[in-house]
């Protein structure tokens, strides 16, 4: 009676030791596949750079010729010999 008490607890000891293992194998798994580097992470060095919006720069003391009128951004800017 014995004998066959404890290869009943060792059974299912065994059993809860082998699900234990799966769901801590999965865990494993699925917090590896969180913290993974996004796919194409590694090819971020090979894409070229966006292209700024391209500013231009004038000289403000210059008058302007023409009757044109500049309808884009202004940046103001003094050159560095002044």
């Amino acid at each position: 009676m014995l004998l066959a008490y404890c290869a009943g607890l060792i059974a299912v000891c065994t059993g809860l030791l082998i699900i234990a293992t799966a769901v801590t194998i999965q865990n494993y798994w699925m917090l590896r596949s969180l913290f993974a580097e996004p796919p194409g992470k590694h090819e971020a060095d090979r894409v070229d750079p966006v292209p700024s919006e391209r500013s231009i720069r004038y000289d403000s003391a210059e008058s302007a010729s023409g009757d044109i009128e500049w309808t884009g951004p202004v940046t103001p800017y003094t050159p560095t010999n002044r």
